[in-house]
């Protein structure tokens, strides 16, 4: 599920864009919740338009937070749920928040400006559960 907000929070300069993945039983529901709440409990927090790395940080988990437990009280997710990848654009500034295993890439034409992290943890790359098993260990 894609989400895309123009003039996000009634700024004219400001984009909201989200891809919401559902995995399980009840998925593609709780995606379709968690999009469909998200961007109004972001754009309540004004100082997600002002404030610093520190305070955006703490709006969208809080807002990623409050999407959560109440799509808890709908529906049964206790076997399923969603990754998130949403990007706020502004006229200045780029915030990119990820949740799970969702990750973006910024990409200007012909020119590579950023790319997702070059190592993310997944039981489905080779190794890596073995690497996960002794890291608990």
């Amino acid at each position: 599920m894609a989400v895309v907000v123009k003039e996000f929070g009634g700024h004219a300069e400001v984009a909201l864009m989200g891809v919401f993945d559902g995995h399980g039983p009840h998925g593609r529901s709780v995606a379709q919740l968690v999009a469909a709440r998200l961007p109004a409990y972001l754009a309540s927090h004004r100082s997600l338009f002002t404030g610093d790395l520190a305070r955006r940080r703490a709006v969208i988990t809080a807002a990623v937070g409050k999407a959560h437990k109440k799509t808890l009280k709908e529906l049964d997710a206790s076997v399923s749920g969603c990754t998130a990848c949403v990007a706020i654009l502004g006229p200045q500034r780029l915030t990119v928040a990820n949740v799970g295993h969702s990750r973006a890439m910024v990409v200007q034409v012909r020119r590579l400006i950023s790319a997702a992290p070059r190592f993310s943890r997944s039981p489905f790359r080779p190794g890596a559960k073995e690497s996960w098993d002794a890291s608990s260990s």
